[in-house]
């Protein structure tokens, strides 16, 4: 429309339908699904919430759009043991095409970064039969009124970090450009007992991370700058091993909390 024109209801809301968008998943796994999280910068879900992607049938997730578009993510976990995930990330901008990816297995370090890198949607299955890099290990194919994605029968399943990868990634030295976070990721806990058990070892962990930067940091600065460098790596210590201390704390009681929904 011109700059000045405002649009009648009834163009508007034809030029949001024509930007829906259905997720159409085939799920040939013998793994029941359902909605683990969600995020939309643009659109929203208009499917019920309580979403399961069943075992041996096909489901369509549908969503709607802003005047901005459909942008966006969507998780689901396993039922049983919460350890496979299936995630989609979509782009469908107002101008400009559509993007799509799907992920089974374990989720990825930053799955925000999957909305940038999806590919585009095409009227071709991807990936390619011939492709190298199968760490999507799911297909899907543009269709009509959006996508249709394949789950297959055999899929990965996560694991969550050994207390060995937990002391590796408290490690200053390991742990070089590395988001601080990162390896306090979790699964859902199966129930109530293993969300206490994984909270107070995420919690135990990130305080033992903390004591191991406070020791650390200052030992690394007296190597590089002396007597200088002690102070600065024990401010820095100080203040980084309170932040994990905090942050594995934090991450403990929410993981309690997830074992009891």
């Amino acid at each position: 429309w011109p700059k000045h024109r405002v649009a009648p209801v009834g163009d508007t809301e034809f030029f949001l339908a024509s930007l829906a968008m259905i997720v159409d998943v085939c799920n040939n796994s013998e793994h029941s699904f359902v909605l683990d999280g969600d995020y939309f910068p643009a659109g929203e879900l208009k499917s019920d919430r309580q979403i399961v992607l069943a075992p041996g049938v096909s489901t369509k997730v549908a969503l709607s759009a802003t005047m901005e578009g459909i942008k966006g993510l969507m998780w689901f976990v396993d039922t049983e043991k919460h350890n496979v995930y299936v995630s989609f990330a979509f782009c469908r901008p107002t101008i400009g095409g559509t993007r799509f990816s799907c992920r089974v297995g374990a989720p990825p370090a930053n799955l925000k970064n999957d909305i940038g890198s999806a590919p585009n949607l095409g009227k071709d299955k991807f990936p390619p039969n011939d492709a190298s890099n199968r760490e999507f290990c799911c297909e899907w194919i543009a269709t009509a009124d959006g996508v249709q994605v394949t789950i297959p029968q055999e899929v990965p399943f996560y694991l969550p970090p050994t207390v060995e990868e937990y002391a590796a990634a408290a490690d200053p030295a390991a742990r070089a450009g590395e988001r601080p976070a990162d390896f306090m990721a979790q699964t859902r806990p199966m129930d109530a007992t293993d969300g206490l058990v994984r909270g107070l070892k995420t919690a135990g962990q990130g305080v033992a991370g903390g004591l191991a930067s406070c020791v650390a940091a200052p030992i690394l600065g007296a190597k590089s700058q002396g007597a200088v460098g002690f102070v600065k790596g024990l401010g820095m210590g100080l203040v980084g091993g309170a932040l994990m201390a905090v942050g594995g704390v934090t991450c403990g009681a929410a993981q309690v909390g997830r074992g009891f929904m």
